[in-house]
């Protein structure tokens, strides 16, 4: 059966593994990594461009710069950024990838930045710190 829905156990073991992974069952301090004129404290959702608190930004535009600090000068494909960010389950296109980098770009931009996401043609996407 191609579409077969999962059993009640493959569920359960799935959520059980989820459960005791997660930040509820184990708290881990998560990194607030700063760049130059931009830092990001993940557990708050909150970013901020020289000293100013960016309050327009969504939830995975938060996440996908919280990924680039932390992977500043690699450069990921559209497809790696949707696993690492979106996580696997992500089932939209990869251009959504693009609008969300033309929005962060949007809203963080500043004549001050050293840094820029950097488009690699026909490759990805990368955090350059100049």
């Amino acid at each position: 059966m191609p579409f077969a829905t999962p059993s009640f156990w493959t569920v359960s073991v799935i959520l059980w593994e989820y459960f005791l992974t997660s930040s509820l069952a184990f708290p881990i301090a998560i990194p607030h990594p700063t760049v130059d004129n931009i830092s990001i404290n993940l557990d708050k959702y909150e970013v901020k461009l020289d000293g100013e608190l960016i309050t327009d930004l969504k939830p995975k535009e938060v996440q996908l710069l919280y990924f680039f600090l932390t992977n500043k000068n690699q450069v990921f494909s559209r497809e790696q950024l949707l696993d690492k960010v979106w996580g696997y389950e992500y089932y939209g296109g990869t251009r959504t990838v693009d609008v969300h980098i033309k929005s962060v770009r949007e809203k963080l931009s500043s004549p001050n930045n050293k840094w820029e996401i950097k488009t690699i043609w026909n490759v990805g996407y990368k955090f350059e710190v100049k």
